[in-house]
């Protein structure tokens, strides 16, 4: 490897990490971000190398993470940089073309079913696997968890990373845990799971976990997890969050309580959109909120620029202080460009880098980004201790994750505000409750874990 290192000392908290890892072939971290998962990993995985316990890794993680967060933590401490990292999203693995040499290797949850099926992946002895943001297999039904699930037996040691394990709640967290046990702690498949812990949901088609379930729950998965937050580990700058009320002019309004009521509006050009179901219809609602709407053949058409009027006075208001900004339909962006500029966006793909160093360097004013392109591996706290959101995500974890890139370890101002803008008498507020409940109920999850005491880890090494 060129160039320096640096050297590494860990905070206390870091070194407990390093030692839970190590006292158990089976462990999670649940760090709220910014703890630095990723180098407590690191000096774990180097150790058991060292000692001859793991020979290679691979690492399941989002495409960004991959790309950026764990090769230069890698090249960054002089007790990691010995280690070699091989990207395979892309690499096509065949005997002509076999695996790069490599001790650690990643991997993207979208190309891992066809990367273990491989024949000449299989061949190449892993013994530890790591997926950081375990939260992507929070879904028991999708192909990734069942490709992943099949194959956990290869791996003596498996680790989860995230900082936020159960975004809707406790029934996503079943399958992360199996992740590391294969249902040795909260059964052997979801329908076991549902029968001894949950009962039916309000509208009899789903589950939810029964309130006096929760408590088994948290202490049957804690031998298995580490929980640690930043309010014990960091001092930690204020978050406030600001939801900021828009009014909708009566027309743009109208349309929005039609489509709410009857499931279909008429648009000015003539267009009309009809919903087929309740949750369509409040997707659209959301849409026609910010102030656009996707039509049938998934052309935008614009309706109002209250929000982005809104937005406006934010940035004026900041007077060239940097301002990140959130969106979720592609319309958001079109709308905010046209009122603010051509604004430089981390989801046009390219130059990612660069636009980073100088938002970071207080040289761009206002960065927009859309959530889950901005959710991980990113730090953007270096001049920007503000962030706004156009609407309010369903998505817990998508939003924490987004609202870490300045709210995080690293940000020197005293307070970090994010705004919320809120049409007034719409679904935003709905939603917004709903995001708190949601929050609610990870954080119960969370400071149980931190609660239940787990054996002394020391004792336990298997070094």
């Amino acid at each position: 490897r060129l160039g320096s290192s640096m050297k590494l000392n860990l905070k206390p908290y870091q070194d407990e990490g390093v030692k839970f890892l190590l006292s158990r072939q089976w462990a999670g971290l649940f760090l709220d971000m910014g703890l630095g998962k990723t180098v407590i990993s690191l000096t774990a995985i180097s150790a058991l190398m060292a000692e001859g316990h793991v020979k290679k890794a691979l690492i399941v993680a989002p495409i960004r993470v991959l790309e950026n967060v764990w090769p230069s933590e890698i090249a960054k401490w002089d007790t990691t940089r010995h280690l070699r990292f091989a990207n395979l999203n892309g690499v096509k693995v065949t005997p002509t073309n076999p695996l790069p040499e490599a001790d650690i290797y990643g991997i993207n949850p979208e190309s891992l079913k066809a990367l273990i099926r491989n024949s000449s992946f299989v061949k190449v002895p892993m013994q530890l696997l790591v997926i950081d943001e375990s939260s992507m297999f929070k879904n028991a039904s999708s192909l990734r968890f069942r490709a992943l699930s099949n194959v956990l037996y290869r791996y003596k040691y498996r680790w989860i990373l995230t900082g936020t394990p159960a975004p809707n709640g406790l029934l996503d967290v079943w399958s992360q845990i199996y992740l590391l046990d294969r249902g040795a702690a909260l059964g052997p498949n979801p329908s076991h799971f549902h029968k001894a812990f949950c009962v039916k949901s309000f509208d009899g088609y789903g589950w939810e976990v029964h309130e006096s379930n929760k408590e088994v729950i948290y202490k049957a998965i804690a031998p298995l997890i580490l929980r640690m937050s930043k309010d014990d580990c960091l001092v930690m700058p204020e978050l406030i969050k600001n939801p900021i009320e828009v009014t909708l002019a009566k027309d743009d309004y109208a349309m929005y309580k039609t489509m709410e009521r009857e499931f279909l509006v008429m648009l000015q050009s003539g267009e009309q959109v009809m919903s087929p179901n309740a949750a369509v219809a409040g997707m659209r609602c959301r849409q026609i909120a910010n102030g656009g709407l996707y039509l049938p053949d998934g052309r935008p058409e614009h309706i109002h620029n209250a929000k982005v009027n809104a937005l406006k006075e934010i940035v004026e208001e900041l007077q060239g202080e940097p301002l990140l900004v959130f969106y979720e339909f592609v319309h958001d962006l079109e709308r905010i460009r046209k009122v603010l500029g051509p604004v430089p966006s981390l989801s046009d793909g390219g130059g990612v880098k660069d636009i980073v160093d100088k938002f970071n360097a207080g040289k761009i004013p206002v960065l927009v980004a859309h959530g889950a392109s901005a959710g991980y591996g990113l730090n953007l706290q270096g001049a920007c201790s503000t962030a706004c959101w156009m609407g309010v995500p369903w998505d817990l974890g998508m939003h924490d994750q987004a609202n870490a890139r300045v709210w995080r370890q690293g940000q020197e101002a005293k307070t970090v505000t994010v705004h919320y803008l809120m049409a007034k008498n719409t679904l935003d507020y709905h939603v917004f409750k709903v995001l708190a409940r949601k929050d609610k109920d990870q954080q119960d999850l969370l400071g149980a874990l931190q609660r239940i005491a787990i054996p002394d880890v020391e004792s336990q090494s298997i070094l």
